[in-house]
């Protein structure tokens, strides 16, 4: 069983990708969350995210016990998994949605955000881009060049399975 972390910076369409692929995987086989179902405070932080990260790492570690590899969609930092002080004994896998600056700036714009909080964004996704990259057996998906959800899904579906094979 593997831990797939998907990240990406807000306006990527983590949470679309969440529900294609519950649709194109096994439910047998995989669970798949959007980190952020279980909420978000409105303080968010690196210790927010440390404990929701702790939680998720926890129920993978559940779900390895029922057969099932674990996908979590949303923002994870990767350096912060995998030095959690919860170390799960299966396998963490870490994939990026990369989106151009300008979608990003569209995609947030319309959502009210200011020209700062944009950047802060812009920059966030280079440094999460960067973070995953640092990981072998990463996934980067250029939202550039796969631009429909279904398209992106196809390429995380065929990287989960290829690792789940190579891994048996």
């Amino acid at each position: 069983m593997n831990i797939f972390f998907i990240t990406g910076t807000s306006g990527a369409e983590k949470t679309t990708l969440v529900n294609y692929l519950k649709a194109s995987l096994p439910e047998a086989l995989f669970e798949v969350y959007d980190v952020d179902e279980k909420g978000v405070p409105s303080n968010a932080c690196q210790e927010w995210r440390r404990e929701i990260t702790e939680y998720w790492l926890s129920r993978a570690e559940t779900n390895s016990h029922h057969n099932k590899s674990t996908i979590i969609c949303g923002v994870t930092v990767p350096s912060e998994v995998v030095s959690s002080l919860k170390k799960p004994s299966i396998p963490i896998y870490f994939g990026f949605i990369k989106v151009d600056v300008e979608t990003i700036r569209q995609r947030l714009k319309k959502r009210g955000w200011d020209d700062q909080l944009v950047q802060d964004n812009i920059n966030w996704a280079r440094y999460l881009h960067k973070e995953v990259k640092k990981h072998q057996g990463h996934c980067i998906v250029d939202a550039f060049y796969y631009r429909s959800p279904q398209e992106i899904t196809d390429v995380f579906v065929k990287w989960i399975c290829n690792t789940e094979l190579i891994k048996k």
